[in-house]
Parts: structure tokens; sequence; C-alpha cells
């Protein structure tokens, strides 16, 4: 049997986007999730859909570990208007 090894290398910076709902108050509540997790200075970059119905977040998180990711994706998903997470 093979080995698998984890494609995990800690710690790590990924670019999470987040896509759901158009609202005032979208990219905050994604920045307030993350910070929830993990406090830190978060910038972030917010793009409406052509149409306007949707907006995506992308913020740049640094993880110490997989438990963070998995914690951080969690609490994503629970924010308001919430389409998915990449």
């Amino acid at each position: 049997m093979t080995e698998q090894k984890d494609p995990w290398v800690f710690p790590c910076r990924l670019d999470l986007k987040v896509v759901g709902d158009a609202r005032g108050d979208f990219a905050d509540d994604v920045v307030a999730a993350i910070h929830a997790i993990l406090p830190g200075d978060y910038h972030h970059r917010s793009t409406p859909s052509a149409g306007g119905k949707y907006q995506s977040v992308t913020v740049a998180v640094h993880f110490t570990a997989k438990a963070e990711v998995e914690a951080v994706y969690a609490a994503l998903r629970q924010v308001t208007g919430v389409r998915i997470v990449l």
C-alpha cells in the first residue's frame, strides 16, 4: 500500500474566495468570520458579479495548521448569503 502525503504544508498563505449575495456588509461579515477564528489585520478585495446579484470577496489568510483551515471554512459557511467558499 502506498502512503499518501498530506498536500498541506504549514505554515502557508491561502487566498480564500467567498461568493455570496450582494449586500452592503457582505465583505465585512466575511472578514469578521475569519477574524473570529484567526485574529489579524485582513485586507480584502471585493468584486460584484456582472449582473450585480452576487459579490466575491478574496482574502489572503496565513494558516499554521489544518485545523485552522477547517475552522475558517466552517465559519465562512455560516455567514448569511454565502453561496460558495473556495
